[in-house]
């Protein structure tokens, strides 16, 4: 079993997994690129999901599929 990094928003509480990687370094960029994006969000790598929503998005999508098996799903607002 492939040993899993979550990068974790948690800026407010309980916060949400906001990506995941299976390398450590790559995790450490992932989390760098966030902080770079959303300077006053904090992060941190993380080696279990918790308890905490995990958050698919574009930006993330490929890594979500791949490691967890969750496809994105974009939001509909109202009926067409």
């Amino acid at each position: 079993m492939t040993k899993l990094f979550y990068i974790k928003s948690y800026d407010e509480a309980p916060g949400f997994i906001c990506d995941v990687t299976d390398d450590y370094g790559k995790a450490n960029l992932l989390k760098k690129e966030y902080e770079a994006d959303d300077p006053i969000g904090k992060y941190k790598v993380q080696y279990t999901p918790g308890d905490t929503e995990i958050v698919v998005t574009k930006f993330n999508q490929e890594r979500m599929k791949k490691f967890l098996n969750l496809d994105y799903k974009p939001k509909t607002y109202g009926a067409a």
